[in-house]
């Protein structure tokens, strides 16, 4: 098997396929940022070489149509899947993070603590990327008919509201290194976690568990789409779900520790 790999969130995904695949799993990374030819290059060669069965793409956003026009030759010999993102018309099987559910599911435990201050924090830009979809959740469920959308990209702009709030606020980060980085901030600045402020990240990765307070996360479920994928290399879902254009979604949870209420 090929997996073609280009993000930050491969080793839980590659976890999952081992899982249920055992350790004897082949897997061939390649960075997309090569040049077109020489990636094509490794394609052939590995898959003539290698007797591939099937190829998964796990790339960043932008690089989707990219990928799958390199893809698109080599179809006729191989089964390819989209693990996290897709391109937008593929007839391919696709392996989905369900990140709408990621921000419900941590507004939702915010609202059943009585936290009523919430908000989004997030350094990175407006792309139309996952993040950007993220945040539209968070609004639609937080701040549906304010002109406010409770995003906040500067860390001091947020301590100034922190302390001007005599009730606990609750706060979403985008994802678990924005936490980290929220986090020493706010103990720098003396905010006592979670009493002042409840936070919640995104992704569940081993640094929640390497800083004090340990952070509470939702787990999008990666593990759980590299399961999902290995049952559709191994025919699981039905023999048509290999030749359609179904999507499978992950369930997200959310894994309670040191930093929230």
């Amino acid at each position: 098997m090929l997996c073609k790999i280009d993000g930050v969130y491969i080793k839980p995904i590659y976890q999952g396929l081992i899982d249920e695949m055992g350790e004897n799993i082949s897997i061939q990374d390649n960075e997309i940022r090569q040049p077109e030819n020489i990636l094509t290059s490794l394609l052939e060669d590995f898959i003539t070489r290698q007797a591939v069965e099937a190829t998964f793409a796990i790339q960043i956003d932008e690089k989707k149509e990219e990928i799958d026009k390199i893809l698109k030759p080599f179809k006729r010999r191989i089964q390819v899947g989209w693990i996290d993102k897709a391109p937008a018309a593929t007839k391919d099987p696709v392996f989905l993070c369900d990140y709408e559910a990621c921000v419900n599911i941590a507004v939702n435990h915010f609202k059943s603590n009585d936290i009523e201050q919430l908000f989004y924090f997030s350094r990175n830009p407006e792309d139309q990327s996952i993040f950007t979809k993220m945040r539209n959740t968070f609004k639609n469920a937080v701040y549906r008919n304010s002109e406010t959308n409770g995003v906040i990209h500067d860390w001091q702009h947020l301590l100034s509201i922190i302390n001007e709030n005599r009730n606990s606020v609750g706060i979403m980060a985008e994802s678990d290194t924005e936490a980290v980085y929220l986090l020493s901030r706010l103990k720098a600045n003396n905010i006592k976690i979670p009493k002042q402020v409840s936070l919640i990240s995104c992704d569940n990765s081993e640094i929640t568990e390497l800083v004090t307070p340990s952070i509470t996360s939702v787990d999008p479920g990666f593990i759980e789409l590299g399961r999902k994928a290995r049952m559709w290399i191994h025919g699981d879902y039905g023999n048509e779900s290999r030749f359609s254009p179904v999507v499978y979604y992950s369930s997200p949870i959310l894994i309670q520790k040191e930093s929230s209420v």
